[in-house]
């Protein structure tokens, strides 16, 4: 990473601004969250209701892998229908509206009272009929079915909302009439259910978007606000970020405050938009409209933000530094510290891809839900975010993996959250997951016409979900008419049933050059195909060469000489999902 700086100076700079960043939540009116990303823990809900979660910051999973985070995803729970998460504990609601929580009690935030027991692993129920949860930096809030609000845990910077600056141990009523909750490290905000935005916490530079006002000086004589103050009105949604937090009005617009430099707000420029300055830095202190209408998401980390638009596309600005923003670090500026020190952010909002149903900002990365339920992330992986086992495609430092384009996770798929953005779009070819603005929308209308795939079911043709390498020379074949194979018998120990649907197919991509397996006489029928190799099966395909021990950039920088890959983010490495390889085949078939 020749353009990055070292960790020390990243943390210095960042010290230098704020507290250290926790959880960072997004809340909109009537929502469950399904998955969660926070300062190191992800944590998602497939659709059987079961909690999968992986990595950790500090204590949430499991004191044994401090600071690493657990390798893959674990099964915590079931019957479960919203998951937060925050600097080192973890809360649910289950299905039957129960209220759970587990991780570090050092400030009470578990809600079951001050004990000697530090950590606790197994989860505590703490009450009943609540309809909404999300957890601060060691702090944790609830919204009951009758809107009252409650809160509890550390109350330094009063993020409690109580009044004073004492912790809280058990839940503490705050406010009634509250339709969402929504908590970053030391703040939080609450939407009510006549569309007033109200917050509370630290409010040093500017994080409670009320003009500067403080009522008290919390640690280090930070100023904060101990009860809540209205700032705005016909808000649907809020997200509490690290330097940066941003609300969606009732008519679409976006409107931010915080931290402003560095084109934080997607305003192009260092402190474009901001009325006032702490610590030499730009600052807003009310809220500022950054986009009219047709915003439907919001997430911020700690230095970046995503939207979702109503049609579904996902845009991206801020600091991508670890890849939070998940652009392959092809972003339009860079932030300059000295003549070795620099590190890729983007100024303005770029879009990322189409097809997305809800967002979450971790501290230094991002996750994604797909309309078709897949889970995708990219960032930092310094805790095994991703749940891959700790690998990424770029490095900080010597030992920090980063994943700077989207990756899929192995959490097949994601209950959809309540409030997931499902734009009415019209679809494609008869299937209920392609749609018309959908960048692969013509290419999956061509696969099934021409016999190439008829979907995975008659009305779904699940565009995220993996392939194998069988699948796809099948695809290839098809393609090309489904020729006769000249040789009868296969050269391959795991290709040996003539009758299955991909041995003819298989046979013919190796008399053609197109694959010679994976080596030891096998073809790996059922390895998941990544797009290395499906760029250069098309390659030879077309008639050209990958060989030697370069083949895979070679592959990828063909595919990208003839404009087989324009406009998709991807790793060489990282599975390639159905949409990908019927595009790329499609693209390769008009060249």
């Amino acid at each position: 990473m020749k353009k990055l700086p070292s960790l020390a100076m990243a943390l210095m700079l960042c010290l230098g601004l704020a507290l250290p960043a926790a959880a960072y939540d997004v809340g909109t009116v009537g929502s469950h969250t399904t998955f969660f990303a926070d300062l190191g823990a992800t944590a998602a809900i497939d659709p059987d209701g079961t909690l999968w979660a992986w990595g950790t910051e500090n204590s949430q999973l499991t004191d044994e892998w401090y600071m690493e985070g657990t390798a893959n995803p674990m099964n915590l729970m079931e019957n479960v229908a919203s998951v937060a998460a925050g600097q080192s504990h973890m809360a649910a609601i289950k299905t039957d509206g129960s209220l759970w929580t587990w991780g570090k009690n050092s400030f009470g935030q578990l809600g079951i009272g001050l004990n000697e027991q530090l950590i606790h692993h197994t989860p505590s129920k703490i009450m009943d009929d609540v309809a909404a949860v999300s957890c601060g930096g060691e702090f944790t809030a609830a919204i009951k079915t009758d809107g009252s609000l409650w809160m509890w845990g550390n109350n330094n910077y009063g993020q409690l909302g109580i009044g004073t600056l004492t912790p809280a141990y058990t839940p503490v009523k705050v406010m009634e009439n509250v339709a969402v909750i929504t908590c970053g490290e030391s703040t939080a905000a609450a939407i009510k259910t006549d569309g007033s935005l109200w917050t509370w916490g630290i409010n040093n530079s500017g994080q409670l978007g009320n003009g500067g006002v403080s009522n008290a000086e919390g640690e280090w004589d930070f100023a904060c606000q101990t009860v809540p103050l209205k700032v705005m009105d016909d808000v649907v949604s809020v997200s509490c970020g690290g330097r940066i937090s941003a609300a969606i009005k009732k008519d679409g617009s976006l409107w931010m405050w915080g931290i402003s430099e560095d084109g934080l707000f997607g305003d192009g420029a260092d402190g474009a938009i901001s009325n006032g300055e702490y610590n030499g830095y730009p600052i807003q202190t009310v809220p500022a409209k950054i986009m009219d209408g047709n915003v439907a998401a919001v997430s911020c980390g700690y230095d970046h933000t995503a939207i979702i638009k109503t049609d579904g596309s996902l845009w991206v600005w801020g600091d991508d530094r670890y890849g939070e923003l998940g652009l392959g670090w092809n972003t339009n500026a860079e932030k300059i510290i000295s003549a070795d020190m620099k590190w890729p952010i983007q100024t303005v909002p770029v879009k990322l891809m189409d097809g997305v149903a809800a967002v979450n900002c971790g501290d230094y990365y991002t996750a994604i839900v797909k309309r078709d339920g897949s889970l995708w992330m990219w960032g930092s992986n310094n805790h095994n975010e991703m749940g891959n086992g700790w690998k990424g495609n770029e490095l900080f430092s010597s030992n920090w993996h980063l994943q700077t384009v989207p990756l899929r996770s192995s959490v097949e798929k994601v209950a959809l959250p309540t409030n997931a953005v499902l734009p009415s779009i019209p679809t494609v070819a008869g299937f209920n997951d392609v749609y018309e603005n959908d960048y692969y929308a013509d290419a999956v209308a061509w696969a099934k016409e021409s016999g190439v795939t008829g979907g995975t079911s008659a009305t779904t043709f699940s565009p995220g979900s993996t392939v194998t390498r069988a699948q796809a020379v099948t695809f290839l074949w098809r393609a090309a008419g489904s020729p006769q194979p000249a040789a009868a018998t296969s050269p391959f120990t795991d290709v040996t049933d003539t009758g299955a649907y991909y041995y003819d197919a298989v046979l013919w991509a190796t008399e053609q050059g197109i694959t010679g397996g994976v080596g030891n006489n096998r073809f790996s029928v059922d390895g998941t195909l990544t797009y290395d190799q499906m760029l250069a099966m098309l390659c030879r395909a077309a008639g050209d060469t990958t060989t030697g021990d370069d083949w895979s950039a070679a592959a990828v920088a063909w595919a990208k000489e003839h404009g087989l890959t324009n406009g998709l983010n991807f790793g060489a490495k990282n599975s390639c999902p159905r949409s990908d390889v019927v595009y790329c085949l499609w693209k390769q078939l008009a060249y």
